[in-house]
């Protein structure tokens, strides 16, 4: 009987150490689970990151295009006005020329009229000269 007793004893023992191990395992397994969980979570959150950062490479691509092609048409504006500045002083230039012409003709038609009124004035007083000349002789 007493190794009955002492069998007995053994066995339960035996399931003490059982049901200790068995929540020793419930506790991992519950364990386990939440690292699933965590992982799990890490895994979505990685997931959104990866989406997020491409979504912002996007943007950044867009971004980089839209600059290109502002820079593009500055750049075209620039050499407009680059060109239009290189018309604008060529045709002061032709205004400046005919503005200079101008003047010069206006100059020469105002020296001819001199010389023509300082000739007519000129033959007036060799005329009147003559005259005088004439009536000289004859008192004479």
């Amino acid at each position: 009987m007493a190794d009955l007793e002492k069998e007995f004893e053994n066995l339960k023992d035996a399931k003490a150490l059982l049901e200790k191990e068995k929540c020793d395992l419930l506790g991992r397994e519950k364990k386990v689970e939440e690292s699933k969980k965590n992982l799990e979570q890490q895994i979505k959150n990685f997931s959104k990151n990866q989406q997020d950062l491409k979504m912002f490479e996007e943007s950044l691509n867009h971004r980089d295009k839209t600059i290109k092609e502002r820079e593009i048409f500055i750049y075209k504006e620039e050499n407009i006005f680059k060109d239009k500045n290189k018309m604008l002083a060529e045709r002061e230039a032709s205004l400046s020329l005919r503005e200079a012409d101008a003047n010069f003709k206006q100059l020469k038609i105002e020296a001819l009229t001199c010389e023509e009124s300082n000739s007519n004035r000129l033959e007036e007083k060799e005329k009147a000269l003559k005259q005088m000349e004439d009536d000289i002789r004859e008192k004479e």
